[in-house]
């Protein structure tokens, strides 16, 4: 019998966190949480660090008090912690469910550190689309889309296309990125 795939997932408490659960839930033979993450929800990491006896977890001072962490779980509450857990070391791959434009930080530092990584977060590519792909190929590391507008944004990235292209796959409230973005780098 093969070892489990060890995953971290950053972003364990959002929707997607709670859909990669029930996958691992369902293939506890196949796949062991190793590290999960949180922005604010310290009582449901908890509850996952409980439930998966996950090794390491990371939730930022500004979320308040953490309580009820099993003493098992080492609890990383540092400025860089996210990033660490991003790049651990026992990660086979390393799932991005952080919302917004600080998906992209771990995103590199899992990259640079030769992880794979599920990419749930499009905000990773709008921003650094170039950097997320040439981490990634430098590091000899693959990127898997999580989501139907991150596949398309990996695409484009992929394939070197035209700002014009990227804002047809954007919301409209989510095009100024790329405006902004366009004009600044001659994109």
């Amino acid at each position: 019998m093969t070892e489990p795939k060890k995953i971290v997932l950053l972003g364990a408490t959002g929707s997607i966190g709670e859909n990669t659960l029930q996958v691992v839930r369902k293939h506890p033979d196949r796949l062991k949480l190793v590290g999960i993450s949180a922005h604010s929800n310290a009582e449901k990491l908890a509850q996952i660090a409980t439930e998966f006896n996950v090794p390491h977890a990371y939730l930022p001072e500004a979320a308040g008090k953490a309580e009820n962490f099993p003493s098992a779980t080492k609890l990383d509450r540092s400025a860089d912690g996210l990033l660490s857990l991003a790049s651990l070391d026992n990660a086979d791959l390393v799932v991005i469910a952080v919302v917004g434009a600080s998906g992209l930080s771990p995103t590199l530092a899992a990259l640079q550190a030769g992880k794979n990584i599920v990419l749930a977060n499009k905000e990773s590519l709008v921003l650094g689309g170039d950097l997320v792909m040439q981490a990634a190929k430098e590091n000899q590391a693959k990127v898997y889309p999580r989501t139907v507008s991150t596949m398309q944004f990996f695409n484009v990235f992929r394939v070197k296309t035209s700002a014009i292209l990227i804002q047809s796959f954007l919301l409209p409230q989510e095009a100024h990125f790329v405006n902004y973005r366009s004009k600044s780098s001659n994109m």
